[in-house]
């Protein structure tokens, strides 16, 4: 039998206790939909302090990761298109992120989301501005292609 390691072993959620949990949960991309039409989306996101990512993200000075802001955009823009038109859309190209300002648990985060079509009539081009109160905390530009899955 091998000895086990530290990193074998499971850390328990320090805050509520629970048992540990062994992969990243889902973040829920947003809580309310703000306005919504052809070319524009606007989404909030409230950053509730019990959420898993703070813990380690960091410890003492917990912050909402900059990839989760991305994640966030990308399934307000892929709820809204697949509402609207009924196809499914995939995340195809981050074109560039711009973060600005820290955002923090007890934080609303709103994303103002503005879309354009791509070269090809199955894109869909994302300029987004994410904001708590009147601070951009994140620029990002992204592609959405319909379709499931990279061909």
């Amino acid at each position: 039998m091998e000895a086990s390691t530290q990193a074998d072993q499971p850390v328990t959620n320090q805050r509520s206790g629970q048992m540990p949990v062994s992969y990243a949960l889902p973040t829920k991309g947003f809580d309310r939909w703000i306005y919504r039409s052809e070319q524009e989306v606007q989404a909030s996101k409230y950053l509730s302090e019990d959420e898993l990512i703070f813990e380690g993200h960091y410890p003492h000075q917990p912050i909402f990761p900059g990839v989760l802001i991305v994640d966030c955009v990308v399934q307000v823009v892929r709820a809204h298109l697949e509402f609207e038109q009924g196809h499914p859309y995939r995340l195809s190209e981050v074109r560039s992120v711009r973060f600005k300002s820290p955002l923090f648990p007890g934080d609303t985060m709103t994303m103002h989301c503005r879309l354009e079509p791509g070269p090809t009539p199955n894109e869909v081009h994302v300029v987004a501005k994410c904001l708590r109160d009147d601070t951009e905390s994140a620029r990002v530009k992204l592609t959405l292609t319909q379709g499931r899955r990279h061909d």
